[in-house]
């Protein structure tokens, strides 16, 4: 990201999110299996010198793993226009999700309340997160509750995956494959219906993390994200 930020800003791309979960470079080798957070904040810096901002920064927060971080990434957006979101842990296929892990918004939202007070912005009704701003702060707190305090009835959200299909639910398995079509030059229309399709088989709520556990889906990595 850092010697390409300046380069991508210039090629027409306006919004960046980066996936990070720790601020320790002893548990950041630990998470990512490599020593590169050094790498990853002069990237972080790079992109905001370029233009990107508010930069949204994604960090999914896990008891015992960086739970303890909250307050760190708080602290981190101070003078950064930055908008951190604290995401629930969810269940995938593959990465080791249990409950002891699973720190919940609610508790997220106390611990940060402790030593912040949160004044809550306003969001479009489709958002994700629940957004805050704290007073004298450039950057933003933002709250992604998908297991705790779901917002299925009012996401709008479709995931179009590298090899053509549209997800309509990151927990629900049914996917439409639009590769296909495509290569074999079906009119626009067809397209249409398939992709609306796909918007109809959005369901109307995702099951309980316990069931979720279970269920035949991608991972998070073959999903995309």
């Amino acid at each position: 990201m850092k010697h390409h930020a300046a380069a991508l800003r210039a090629a027409g791309l306006t919004q960046l999110n980066v996936s990070l979960d720790t601020l320790r470079p002893e548990r950041f080798a630990r998470i990512a299996l490599r020593p590169n957070l050094p790498e990853v904040l002069a990237g972080i810096d790079a992109a905001l010198s370029a233009g990107f901002a508010p930069l949204r920064l994604n960090v999914v927060v896990m008891e015992g793993v960086n739970g303890d971080e909250l307050l760190d990434f708080v602290a981190f957006v101070r003078h950064r226009p930055i908008n951190v979101r604290f995401i629930e842990y969810m269940p995938f296929e593959s990465n080791r999700w249990n409950t002891g892990s699973f720190l919940p918004f609610a508790t997220m939202k106390s611990r940060i309340l402790e030593r912040h007070a949160l004044i809550p912005l306003p969001v479009s009704p489709s958002a994700v997160a629940r957004e805050y701003r704290i007073d004298g702060w450039q950057g933003t707190v933002g709250f992604i509750a998908s297991m705790s305090e779901h917002f299925c009835d009012t996401c709008n959200r479709l995931r179009l995956r590298a090899d053509g299909s549209v997800k309509s639910c990151l927990f629900h398995p049914s996917e439409v494959n639009l590769r296909g079509a495509l290569r074999s030059g079906v009119a626009d229309e067809t397209l249409e219906a398939m992709i609306r399709s796909a918007v109809r088989s959005k369901p109307a709520g995702h099951a309980p993390m316990a069931e979720l556990v279970g269920t035949d889906n991608r991972t998070m990595i073959e999903i995309g994200g």
